[in-house]
């Protein structure tokens, strides 16, 4: 089965998402062929293990309050966390890197 892949952030807070492709016919000319290309090969189970990150569950509670989830329904305790920066901030920070 086909799947798109997007990678968001770096480092630890890195985030691969895949999602499938349920219509191979969705596909543009050159994904196709290279979707095609692979039929047959067997799917490298070790490399994909490599790739997998488990959050903490502490890290997992930060991530539920950051998108204002009251974790205190689930029985746990607010944690402090970073401030949510709105998407004009990112783009401030972005445009101070030196490349």
């Amino acid at each position: 089965m086909p799947f798109k892949i997007s990678k968001i952030g770096q480092d630890t807070d890195t985030t691969v998402t895949l999602v499938p492709v349920m219509n191979v016919n969705a596909l543009l000319d050159t994904q196709k062929s290279n979707f095609e290309a692979t039929a047959g090969q067997k799917f490298n189970y070790d490399l994909f293990s490599k790739v997998l990150f488990v959050k903490s569950e502490e890290h997992m509670i930060k991530d539920l309050t950051k998108i204002r989830f009251d974790v205190t329904r689930i029985g746990f305790e607010v944690p402090e966390v970073d401030e949510v920066k709105t998407d004009e901030e990112v783009k401030e920070a972005a445009n101070d890197l030196p490349f």
